[in-house]
């Protein structure tokens, strides 16, 4: 029965505005309201998978999250080899994932989103949601490489030039989108740009150029780049 079910997941949506068109699960394990309360607060908890996926599904679809992960991280504890755990390991991700805040708050969701997502790669390589978490996979990526090349467009705004550089060669070498990376190169050259150092600039500069016509900052890199190379004949 429940092999069947999952073959239908993907066409199940969730109802709440964050969850919407997600994998959904609940419906099928025929979830009852009264029966998930009493095991929920009744004297003795129960651990079988099916109750505690349910208690999970019935907290994110609330959009609680955190007690949402309490449950799927119970179920994958006590059941790592159920035909489910790809489902759960995958929302356990997706929890996490709807949890990231803005830019200049912490972003310990967004590793422990990846982090799920890859433990999914890694455990169960040969699961229904492979193409969806490596999708998330990319996004909370670029996500995590944009907080940094925020704290260091923060840094290199101070002056504070090496913490900054620190923080766009953590991006460029991360391998990120164009756009990002892109990013993080024209800001890395200005920073060394404004401690003299010229003929690095002009490194960065030309990397940015190569990464072709979808690269930001092209414009301005090109105009910095003859500025530099009349000032420091080859």
């Amino acid at each position: 029965m429940f092999g069947a079910a999952l073959v239908f997941l993907l066409v199940l949506p969730a109802c709440t505005p964050k969850n919407k068109g997600e994998p959904k699960l609940l419906s099928l394990l025929g979830a009852d309201d009264q029966t998930t309360e009493a095991s929920e607060g009744g004297v003795e908890k129960n651990y079988d998978a099916l109750t505690l996926l349910r208690r999970g599904e019935k907290f994110y679809d609330k959009e609680d999250y955190l007690e949402a992960v309490g449950e799927y991280q119970r179920f994958l504890e006590l059941h790592p080899f159920h035909r489910l755990s790809p489902y759960v390991q995958y929302k356990v991700g997706m929890a996490y994932y709807h949890q990231i805040d803005a830019l200049d708050r912490d972003q310990e969701p967004a590793e422990k989103s990846l982090a799920a997502f890859e433990k999914l790669e890694t455990d169960f390589p040969r699961n229904l949601f492979a193409e969806q978490a490596k999708a998330k996979i990319t996004e909370v990526k670029n996500r995590l490489a944009e907080r940094q090349l925020y704290i260091g467009k923060f840094y290199y705004k101070k002056g504070a030039y090496p913490a900054a550089i620190a923080r766009f060669q953590k991006v460029v070498a991360q391998g990120n989108s164009v756009a990002i990376k892109g990013e993080a190169l024209y800001y890395e050259a200005l920073s060394h740009l404004d401690q003299g150092r010229k003929e690095e600039a002009a490194r960065l500069l030309q990397e940015l150029l190569d990464l072709g016509p979808q690269a930001p900052f092209r414009g301005e890199a090109s105009r910095l780049l003859g500025h530099i190379r009349k000032a420091v004949p080859s």
